[in-house]
């Protein structure tokens, strides 16, 4: 990830640009009638997406999709590349079909794949950091 005490942006400014981009793409963030434990998990991946964003990391780019780069604790030729998340389309969901039902990272991990374009092995390299945005960002379309 990006160094966290590098500030691109204001937290409030962050946060309204993710809620530009939860709009944009049909992500519903209004929480008033989620219980305290759903609630407490899209805050927590709220505050994961907004601090990357808050950083630098993550930028809503002009097509209103997130692109992340990936921070240095990635291996040599994946630290410091641009990775794109595209609003999923039906063939991330089927993606997640391929997979048992107990088989739940490997589900997150096609849907990303669908999202961004990349094979699924790219994503078992990706620091955990990294993977854990990515995991925040992909609940975000599924879940909201």
């Amino acid at each position: 990830m990006a160094d966290e005490k590098n500030v691109a942006m204001s937290d409030d400014l962050a946060v309204t640009e993710f809620n530009r981009w939860a709009e944009e793409n049909g992500i519903d963030v209004d929480t008033t009638s989620m219980n305290d434990e759903e609630k407490s998990t899209f805050d927590s991946q709220k505050r994961t997406i907004v601090k990357s964003i808050a950083n630098g990391q993550t930028v809503v780019n002009d097509n209103d999709d997130l692109e992340i780069t990936l921070g240095a604790k990635n291996p040599e030729g994946y630290a410091g590349t641009k990775l794109v998340f595209k609003a999923p389309s039906a063939q991330a969901y089927l993606g997640m079909d391929n997979f048992k039902a107990n088989q739940n990272v490997h589900k997150m991990v096609a849907y990303m794949s669908a999202m961004t374009g990349k094979d699924i092995a790219y994503f078992s390299k990706i620091a955990n950091a990294d993977f854990k945005l990515f995991m925040a960002v992909a609940t975000f379309f599924i879940t909201n």
